[in-house]
């Protein structure tokens, strides 16, 4: 198939929906599909004949280009309207248009992909029934090795020394800037936690949003990929991603493919690709005290899990299912 993904997104930012398309479009370009990423469309289509246009998140296609495609496939990561009532936050005029985007994709394209099952009712309650079009569910994936080739910041050798000296240690991974991210409940369950264990530490990669922590409580690593990230994930005694607002976090697949634990938001609780996960503890994001307890669990936790292996070439196989079903001419 002749396959167009629209999105104005760089593709080389560390953000969820970014690896998303980067990992699927290798996927279906491995699998022998013609793919195009398009970040401005100029009027000329890549090719005579377009089958599917791929959109993301509440970036809608230019009319033009919709009008050369056979088929609208869009991809909700999440909602708008749902972020803004799990964040407590005001909806801005931005997050009125960004859902009213999504809404309007919701019922205009002729195949509908939601991330997660949760994304899937929160869709249905806030944008209304949707008509008889295909509307599945298709969860992120992990590759089997994290290595993408990609040059870390800091120096291996210095990331190392820090793992050496900072061992037994917690992980976070992404941006704690982002509002949806509890950083600074992060911090303050650290500082209970090392009332109970004095010598656990927290590494933040990239960091941004633990610049000012103490250096005693939190150590930013900058933007590690590749293997860096997969030893510090190994390395680690587990992950926290406490955020208000995830509906499927990447790095929860990462986290299961390489057998490890993690605190994941009470939310996902009741997921079915996550609750029968036993690495998984599952907290309220504000609740301080529970996530300080959690980390303590980390690091006093010593069984052996089996690692749980959903790969990116799953994830292209189930949407090209759906892009198959559309494409009958």
């Amino acid at each position: 198939m002749n396959i167009v993904t629209y999105c104005p997104l760089n593709l080389n930012v560390a953000g969820g929906v970014e690896a998303h398309i980067s990992a699927l479009s290798s996927e279906l370009s491995k699998q022998g599909h013609n793919l195009e990423y398009v970040q401005r469309f100029n009027g000329a289509a890549p090719w005579n004949k377009v089958d599917i246009l791929h959109t993301h998140g509440d970036l809608l296609p230019p009319v033009t280009l919709r009008k050369l495609a056979h088929s609208w496939v869009h991809t909700l990561h999440g909602t708008s309207v749902g972020r803004a009532f799990a964040c407590k936050e005001w909806l801005g005029l931005r997050a009125y248009i960004s859902a009213a985007k999504e809404a309007y994709a919701w019922h205009n394209a002729d195949g509908i992909i939601c991330v997660s099952e949760t994304v899937e009712a929160e869709a249905k309650k806030y944008f209304f029934s949707r008509n008889n079009k295909p509307t599945v569910v298709v969860a992120n994936g992990a590759n089997t090795s994290l290595q993408d080739g990609n040059a870390s910041k800091m120096d291996h050798g210095k990331i190392l020394e820090i793992i050496a000296n900072k061992t037994p240690y917690v992980l976070f991974l992404g941006r704690g800037n982002d509002r949806v991210k509890n950083t600074a409940g992060i911090i303050n369950a650290m500082t209970i936690a090392q009332s109970h264990t004095p010598h656990i530490h927290l590494l933040a990669a990239p960091g941004t949003g633990f610049e000012n922590a103490s250096p005693s409580i939190v150590t930013p690593l900058g933007v590690v990929r590749g293997d860096i990230k997969e030893l510090l994930i190994k390395q680690s005694a587990g992950l926290i991603l406490p955020s208000f607002y995830e509906a499927d976090p990447l790095v929860a697949w990462e986290i299961m493919a390489l057998g490890k634990r993690a605190i994941l938001p009470s939310r996902l609780k009741d997921s079915k690709y996550f609750s029968h996960y036993r690495g998984f503890i599952f907290v309220d994001p504000q609740d301080t005290a529970g996530i300080a307890h959690a980390i303590k669990e980390l690091t006093h936790a010593t069984q052996t899990l089996e690692p749980v292996i959903r790969d990116w070439a799953t994830v292209a196989q189930e949407t090209c299912a759906l892009y198959a079903k559309l494409n009958v001419r």
